[in-house]
């Protein structure tokens, strides 16, 4: 789950249930070009990330564990 969506300075990721193994949440811009990479630890359910530097726009995040793809959607940045 991704709140709030849209967002305009930050967004939460909140995971549903630990990952075996660390992962890595990534941020694309609709042409798929990676914007950032967070790695972060199994037990984290919760993750904060500022968004302010983005433009107005649909973003796609990936949540990958040991390179197999997790979760995936969308989120919008309006300023």
């Amino acid at each position: 789950m991704v709140y709030p969506n849209p967002s305009a300075n930050e967004v939460n990721f909140v995971l549903s249930e630990e990952f075996g193994d660390d992962y890595v949440i990534s941020i694309c811009n609709s042409e798929a070009r990676l914007l950032n990479s967070y790695p972060c630890k199994s037990s984290d359910r919760i993750q904060r990330f500022s968004i302010s530097e983005y433009k107005n726009g649909v973003y796609y995040y990936r949540i990958n564990d040991n390179n197999s793809k997790l979760l995936q959607g969308k989120m919008v940045v309006l300023h």
